[in-house]
């Protein structure tokens, strides 16, 4: 079994309309770099609870999303989350939805 990993928002979790596929999720901030963002959805926290996902298959299509992208750059899309400093900033988060191939 092959997965792809697709962005389907960024946005705050009141706002994300989910998917009919399963979904990651990662925190993001306007100093999130693509490297965390990799690092984040490879960590167990992102996708333990999707029930039957075989996991060597999901960290190969991380590896594949993030094979030509420069990893320490923050994007561009970024700019305008708060970076969290203040108590009163709610969490954005990057979502991604997963297909089996």
């Amino acid at each position: 079994m092959k997965y792809e990993l697709n962005n389907i928002a960024i946005c705050l979790p009141d706002y994300f309309s989910g998917s009919s596929k399963p979904v990651v999720q990662v925190p993001v901030t306007n100093k999130t770099t693509y490297r965390e963002v990799k690092e984040l959805l490879l960590s167990w926290e992102a996708f333990d609870h999707i029930e039957e996902l075989d996991d060597n298959e999901y960290e190969q299509a991380v590896e594949e999303l993030f094979a030509n992208i420069v990893l320490d750059i923050v994007p561009d899309s970024f700019a305008y989350i708060e970076d969290g400093d203040d108590d009163f900033c709610e969490d954005v988060y990057m979502y991604f939805s997963i297909t089996t191939l």
